[in-house]
């Protein structure tokens, strides 16, 4: 792999809504709050990290736990 060089300067949006997101960082910063009020926001809690929050949430052991098994959308009407 090569060398990774870290931006200086915002880089501009090539997408107004990501239709996935991923958030790293260190333990205890506030991700799970943060993403917990955002609407129709689903969280996959691999970390038992998701217990004191209300959210749409899903707790799973591991990535395979979730491809492995089939996962149906639920529709509220």
């Amino acid at each position: 792999m090569g060398e990774i060089i870290l931006p200086t300067q915002k880089v501009t949006a090539s997408h107004l809504s990501p239709k996935n997101l991923i958030i790293f960082s260190k333990p205890k910063v506030g991700k799970t709050s943060l993403l917990a009020q955002l609407e129709d926001c689903l969280i996959i809690d691999l970390e038992e990290g998701s217990d004191y929050v209300d959210a749409l949430k899903l707790k799973a052991n591991s990535w395979e736990d979730i491809t492995k098994n089939q996962v149906r959308q639920c529709m509220v009407t």
